[in-house]
């Protein structure tokens, strides 16, 4: 990537290029993103694990494979990911192993009074950058300054006058709540997506593969397609058909929105149009 695209405004707030990982990449990406999801099967269904080991070995995994699918920019390689991505990539991986190996004691200390290890501090330090990192790629800088802006908040806001200020939290205390519990980063909305909306991402993935996603669409157009507005009419219909079996809005998009957003477009509705109809039924 050039000078002028990695100074431009845009660049920083768009998000990374999407890729597909190919020739040696795939070789290791495929079997460890067949084993993530094996891993999750098997956490969700089968073992017993504490929610905040079940979530940090899952953020584990995800980050990793976020990293080598998403580049930094959107004028970054699509083909092959670059050396600051498998930097990355091993950072999560390395985090998941630091804290699947020392889960038991970090779980049952008593925070705020147990005090952390130097390498509890810099493993802890590497998640908050890992994911306000993979959260630039994949939202752009706007949320990621959102999250900057309470997080300097958090550290500074007891300098403030007034109703804004608050008791002074150093950065440990910071981290401990944040890394080290179950209220911060491994909290419940990555324990859901480690259980319950993965599972139906991935059942809504089978169905579309074995043809569900089309008969949904084509049943809906049989309904609706022939009055005006038929095709937002057939996404709306097909969405909730199908939301009724899976009750998941994540995998909802994934199977007739991967179907129903490229019919709208080729039929005259703008991107974001066709975007906005899919994400408001």
């Amino acid at each position: 990537m050039n000078l002028a695209n990695l100074i431009s405004i845009r660049t920083w707030f768009s998000v990374g290029a999407r890729r597909r990982p190919s020739g040696i990449y795939e070789l290791i990406f495929t079997p460890f993103a067949v084993l993530m999801g094996v891993y999750v099967i098997t956490a969700a269904t089968l073992i017993i694990i504490t929610p905040w080991t079940l979530s940090v070995l899952f953020f584990s995994g995800i980050g990793a494979l976020g990293f080598l699918t998403t580049g930094s920019f959107e004028h970054s390689d699509v083909e092959k990911p670059s050396i600051l991505d498998m930097v990355f990539a091993f950072l999560c991986i390395t985090v998941g192993v630091y804290f699947s190996i020392h889960a038991e004691t970090i779980v049952n200390r008593i925070v705020l009074l147990d005090e952390l290890t130097q390498l509890d501090i810099l493993f802890g330090s590497i998640v908050f950058i890992v994911t306000l990192e993979i959260t630039r790629r994949t939202t752009g800088l706007g949320l990621t300054a959102i999250v900057l802006i309470f997080v300097a908040y958090n550290m500074f806001g007891h300098h403030l006058d007034g109703v804004l200020q608050h008791g002074k939290i150093d950065y440990l205390h910071f981290l401990e709540i944040t890394v080290f519990t179950t209220d911060g980063i491994f909290g419940l909305p990555v324990r859901v997506a480690a259980t319950y909306a993965f599972m139906f991402v991935m059942f809504g993935t089978v169905l579309h593969a074995c043809g569900g996603g089309d008969f949904f669409f084509n049943f809906a157009a049989a309904i609706s397609g022939r009055s005006p507005g038929g095709p937002a009419k057939v996404a709306v219909i097909s969405s909730g058909m199908y939301g009724m079996l899976s009750g998941s809005p994540t995998s909802d998009v994934v199977t007739t929105g991967s179907i129903t957003i490229p019919v709208m477009k080729r039929l005259g509705y703008r991107g974001a149009h066709a975007g906005a109809i899919r994400g408001g039924d």
